[in-house]
Formats: C-alpha cells, structure tokens, sequence
C-alpha cells in the first residue's frame, strides 16, 4: 500500500485497500464528501490538460509546418550549353577504373574547364549507376582571385541510390570549376548551363500523428503540473521573493548594485586591456569578465551559505562557464569536442518527431566539416550568415534514420530544443547553441539534485562536476552529460540511504536510484555491472524479508534489461565489421574470435593496459581536456586538491558508506565495468590481434569515478575547519582553475585571431 511515501505490505483484502484509498481521500478534502470532490477536482484538472494540450499541440502543428526547411529539388531543365565525360576531366585524387572513379586520397578533386567568355549558371552530374552509399557533392566555384574556398561553394548531400545531382550557383564567366565527391561513383556526364535549374518545392503535408503525439505528451504533463500545483507553487515562489524584496529593499538594492558593480568592473578592466595591447574588443571578452564578476559577487555576498547550501554555488560556476562555452566555441563545424558530428546528426534526426530528418545543406556542412573552424568574428559572421542562407534555402535531401530508441535517450534533450528553435525560426547558429545548452541545463539539474541528497562529500561530487573536462563536454554534443549525470545522481541517492540504515526505503527512492542508472545508462549499456552495487541495500531498510526480497529482484532485472539492449543487436545482427574510424584492420567478428581462441594473450594485454589506462598520468584527459582545441592547465592542482577534499569533506555518516565491505564492492564493480569498456573498444575499435586496445578515452571513466571516490576515504579524520571556509576554499580553487583554462583555451584564441 502507498502510504506517506511508504510502500507498506499488509495483508489486506483488495477491497480493504480501496477502502483505505477512499478514506485518506476523505480525510484529505476535509468532510464526508471528500472522494466525490476529489475525483471532481481530478475530472476538471482533465479536462483543463486535455483542452490547453489540443489547443497547444494545433498551434505548434502549424508552427512547425510554417517553420520547417522545405524539402526541395533541383530541375535541370535549362539548355544543354557544355557536356563533358570521364576523358574531358581532370580527376585528382581518385583511381580511375573505365568510368569508376575511386578515391585515392583524403580530398579528391574534379575539374571542369570552359571556353573562355562562357556563362554557367548550373550543373547536372550524371551517374551511371546510383550512388551506393550516402555521398556529399561540393562544388566550389572561382572567387575574384581565381582561388576556391569554402565559401564558394554548393553543396548537397546525397542518400543511397541517387542517380544525379543537380546544383545551382552565381551566375558567371568560370575559366573552371571544382567538384569534390566523397565516395566512389561511375561518371556518366557532367552538363552545364547558362541558366539556373528550376528549384521544385514539396509541399508541407499537415501530420496528424505527430499532433496527436505531442497532444498525448502535453496533456500527460500539463495534467502532471496542475496535479502536483506546480504552476501554483512557482506564483507562491514569486510572491514570496517579492515580499522579501518588499521587507527588506535596501538589502535587495545593496545586492543588486554590488553585483553590478563588480560585473561592470571587470568588464571596464576588460576593455582596457583590449586598448593597452590594442586588440579589437569582442562580446567573448565582456561575457567572460561578467561571469567571473558574476561568480565573485555571489560568494562575496552570500559566503555565510556556502556551508550550508553549496548546490546553489555549484550552479552560479558551473551554468556560467559552461554557457561561455556553448556560446563562444564556434559553431562553424563540428570539430569541437568528440564525435561532434556523430552526436549532432543523431540529436537533428531525432528532432524531426514524427518524419523524416530533412538535412538541409547547413546540417551537411556543418556535419561534414566543410567551413573551417575560426575564432575571427570577421569569418565567423561570413560564415554563420553563408549558413544560414544554406538553413532557410530548405532541405534537398532527408535521413530516414531518426527513430527513438533506448540508446538515443541521451539526445533527447538537445532534440526537443532545435525542433523549439525551428519552431520559433532561430537561426541556424542559434538552433546549435540552444541544442548545446539543452544538455548543459539538464547535467546541472541532475548533479543539483546530487548535492543536495547527499549527506557528506557535497565537495567531492562538486570538484568531480566542475572538472573542465566535465564542463566542456557539458556545453557540447555528447551524450557523455547524460551518462554521467545520471549515474551520479542514482548513485548519490543510493549513497544517502546508506546513510540513514533504519530509516525505510520508500518506492519514490526505490524507482529514482532505478530508474536513474537505467536511463542513464541508455547511450552505454556496458556500464550495467555498477548497477549490481545497488543490490547490496541493507536489510534494515526494509519493513519485511519479502520487500527486500522484491527491491533485490528489481535490481537484478534492472540490471539484466541495461545488459539485454546492448546484447540483444548483436544477439539478432551479429557482430558486424566494426567502427570503420579504427582503420582497415578492423574487425568484430575476427576480434571476438582471436580473443576465444587465445584468451590467456587477451589477458596478458589487458594486464599491461589497464595500468597505463588508469594511471595518474593518463588524469588530465579527464579533467582538464578540452578535446580537439588541446589540453588544459593545472590537472596536478585540481588532482591534489581532489585527494585532499577525498578525504576530508566527511562526516558521521561515513561510517555506513566506507567500510571495507563497501570498498571492496565498488573497486570490484569499477574494475569489471573498466574491463567491460575496454573489451567493447578493443573488439569494435582495434585491428585484429593488436597489442594495445585503441578509442578507449580517459573520459569514459568519469561514470565510475565518483562512487569510488565516495567510498575510498574514511569517517576517522575529523575536519574541525569552519565550513563556509573550507568549502569556500575548494570552491576558489576548482572554480579558478576552470576559468583559467576556459579563458586559455577559448578567451586566448579570440585574443589570436582579431
């Protein structure tokens, strides 16, 4: 039975228990009327979410149709003025094979001379046989100088099984033109013509199911936040801070003015080194002086909290500089953080709810690299604007790959903002800045909610979370925020149960720390075996055998289903080939049979690797790595400063979570889950038989590191400092070197370039 947030088994009858729903609804609502008025009240709040959800859901329909990049294509039906075949181009870059052309290098190059005086407007590039996989076409045309860039060019991105290509660009006399084709094609012609192709718009279908499924989602939480008077409890929240304000308006102004004094001094300070070293001052530089202003003031002002409430301090550092990064790194590629691309094309496919991913020619550009990466605001303005022309221009080709499913959760959260920006017609730079902040928000929530259930070690989950590395890969595409947020929150409520062993476990705490490692496991499955910790939940939490017995199974089945997703492709598509980015040697299927047939040499590498990989030395990659834009500074400070925190930000309740048993427990399950992960990598990521395991980044240890952390230290030194001050203290150092490097790695390069 629920009872007060309890789940309490008692041997009733089934109609004893309603009768006991019954009488706590009566008792709530005041007289014998109650369960009448209840249910009346939970009829309208109903009927209230189904109406607003209808009427939400037909206006968001319509933005969406209105807002959508058109899908579009390409008639070529101008007049043939120029026809050229495999013999009349020059092919650098490709092995030619008859009419096949295959690439031979990194960036194969077609070019395509004309008569002098000539006009063209456009070109149809004609293949003998469809294109076999998905294939970007760029066409660059001379700029004044006679040279090609990135931003003379078009460039469309080709699915499987197209047969031509048909591109327009400014009209005008081009002594050649350059085609690049990244893949392997047979060349049928290549036709131009002195007028532009016809552009043939699809129109934009009205879809019902994708209404009814945002109606369903929206009447679901808007019933959810009248139930639970979440709209009441946010107008009581705003009342009451203004009836602070009222009560105490000196206070509220000495605040106000002194933030703003700082923020402003540190924003003159600023602009005056801008004219001392003459450089061009730029929005990067005042936004990183007002952060830092910002952060200051806040613990100048309210130090005497930083004790009692240090999640509020976590948030004030780390939303600030995680929303320096997501707005300053540049959006001009994807050549930022890992993977970007990957992570980015999976987040844009999902955002499509209910069709398919229209890509449009920024989405190709941005994914494929096409545009370099600059800090230069002069190239950056070029290309943001060359981007969003190619955005609103529409989309010519769509990816069918963008149904949801349990590996994709870490990207819902960026989807569900790019389909509210396109909703709202952001820009296409805008659109990739809020996908950035989507994940950012939800990874600061997640660790929020951490800090304020744990009972001792608020510092040491802190310093983990404001790593740079942490903060950095916050504020890009990844799914690693998700994994790693919601482990640290499950394991953070499993931490403070143990803390209290006679207090009973309720189902809310229950289905959260389940609920937590499952979901956040979703782009990483092979995390499972730290779910097994979860099964060690002591007995005294539990009013009986059979409910512990219950909770025990829970674990075990949430732990079968994590390992089931990962097992259950390969169980049905086999192994496959692996990923192609670990090189021609590569080979799953090969690899997991070299590893059955010698295991005790897959051992024996294992052996030297693990060390090399969990070594001190290999630490900066996951604290102060700001992946493709370089390493970071002080990793030895933050790991010292880590070691010290370790084993002082503790308390009486430590003696529940640092016994032996506890340690012993979760080593083994850090161990098991490194190994796990480096299996993975070794048998999809590294040729046959090699020496070593390859892709297997520092930062996939973060999920792992905090419960090892939390129970590595010992309740047995007493920490006598004030704890405004200590905390304080940590903060100061962790939040420096965080700005630190972030104005190295992103301030220094702004510096560079204007």
């Amino acid at each position: 039975m629920w009872h007060k947030g309890r789940f309490i088994l008692k041997k009733k009858a089934f109609s004893d228990k309603m009768m006991e729903v019954c009488r706590l609804a009566i008792i709530k609502t005041g007289d014998g009327r109650g369960w009448e008025k209840y249910m009346g009240r939970i009829v309208k709040k109903s009927i209230a979410a189904v109406v607003v959800a209808f009427l939400l859901a037909l206006v968001m329909e319509w933005a969406v149709g209105v807002a959508n990049p058109p899908l579009y294509h390409y008639e070529f039906n101008g007049e043939t003025q120029s026809e050229f075949t495999a013999a009349d181009i020059a092919a650098v870059g490709y092995d030619q094979e008859g009419g096949l052309f295959v690439p031979s290098d990194i960036d194969p190059q077609l070019f395509v001379a004309f008569p002098q005086g000539q006009q063209t407007a456009s070109v149809r590039i004609a293949f003998e046989t469809p294109l076999e996989d998905l294939t970007d076409v760029q066409l660059f045309y001379p700029d004044e100088y006679g040279g090609f860039s990135e931003l003379n060019s078009a460039l469309r991105i080709n699915l499987k099984g197209t047969d031509e290509v048909v591109l327009n660009f400014p009209a005008g006399e081009y002594p050649e033109l350059r085609i690049d084709i990244d893949g392997s094609f047979a060349l049928k012609s290549i036709e131009t013509s002195a007028s532009p192709a016809q552009k043939i718009v699809t129109p934009e279908p009205w879809n019902l199911p994708r209404m009814m499924g945002m109606f369903a989602v929206l009447a679901i939480v808007i019933f959810l936040l009248l139930y639970f008077n979440v709209f009441g409890k946010i107008k009581g929240a705003i009342l009451k801070a203004a009836r602070v304000i009222r009560e105490n308006p000196k206070r509220t102004l000495k605040v106000v003015l002194i933030t703003a004094v700082i923020m402003i001094g540190f924003c003159l300070l600023a602009f005056g080194a801008c004219k001392a070293l003459h450089k061009t001052p730029v929005p990067v530089y005042f936004a990183f002086a007002a952060s830092f202003g910002f952060v200051l003031s806040m613990f100048i002002l309210f130090f005497k909290y930083t004790g009692k409430k240090p999640e509020y301090f976590f948030l004030a550092i780390f939303l600030s500089a995680a929303l320096l990064l997501a707005c300053f790194t540049p959006t001009t590629l994807a050549l930022s953080s890992w993977d970007d691309e990957t992570h980015y094309a999976k987040m844009q496919g999902l955002s499509y709810f209910g069709e398919d991913a229209r890509v449009t020619t920024a989405d190709a550009a941005f994914i494929g690299r096409a545009y370099p990466q600059t800090f230069s605001i002069e190239e950056q303005n070029a290309i943001y604007e060359k981007l969003d022309e190619q955005y609103t221009e529409g989309a010519p080709s769509v990816n069918s790959d963008n149904q949801m499913s349990y590996e994709k959760l870490g990207y819902v959260p960026s989807a569900v903002s790019m389909f509210l920006a396109r909703m709202f017609q952001m820009s296409f730079h805008d659109t990739l800045v809020l996908g950035r902040i989507a994940i950012l928000v939800v990874f600061a929530l997640l660790c929020f909610l951490a800090i304020r259930k744990l009972k001792s070690g608020k510092m040491i989950l802190i310093l983990l979370a404001l790593l740079p590395t942490n903060v950095f890969l916050a504020s890009h595409f990844s799914y690693d925020p998700w994994v790693t947020g919601f482990t640290i929150l499950g394991f953070a409520w499993f931490f403070g149960e143990l803390q209290e062993p006679d207090k009973p476990l309720t189902v809310g705490n229950w289905i959260i720390m389940l609920a937590a490692l499952a979901v956040g496991m979703g782009p990483k499955a092979i995390y499972f075996p730290m779910i097994a910790l979860l099964f060690f939940m002591p007995k005294t939490k539990f009013r009986s055998q059979k409910t512990c017995l219950i909770y025990r199974l829970s674990v075990l089945l949430t732990m079968f289903v994590v390992l089931l997703t990962f097992l259950l492709p390969v169980l049905t598509s086999g192994m496959g080939a692996g990923d192609a980015r670990g090189g021609s040697g590569v080979n799953s299927a090969e690899q997991l049979a070299y590893i059955l047939n010698n295991p005790f040499s897959f051992i024996k590498m294992m052996a030297i690797y693990l060390p090399q990989y969990l070594s001190i030395g290999n630490a900066q990659m996951y604290m102060t790595s700001f992946a493709y834009l370089g390493d970071g500074a002080f990793y030895g400070i933050l790991l010292v400063l880590l070691a010290v925190v370790v084993f002082t930000d503790r308390n009486e309740y430590d003696r529940f979570t640092t016994t032996v048993p506890h340690k012993l427990r979760t080593l083994f399950a850090a161990l098991v889950t490194v190994v796990c992960v480096a299996t993975v990598l070794y048998i999809s990521f590294t040729p046959v038989g090699f020496d070593t395991v390859n892709g297997c980044q520092a930062r996939y240890l973060m999920p792992v590191i905090f419960p090892v952390l939390y129970v590595i230290g010992t309740n047995k030194i007493s920490n006598r400092m004030n704890r405004n001050t200590y905390n304080t203290i940590v903060f100061s150092i962790s939040g420096l070197v965080l700005f630190f490097n972030i104005g190295y790695m992103l301030l220094g390069r702004y510096f560079l370039a204007n």
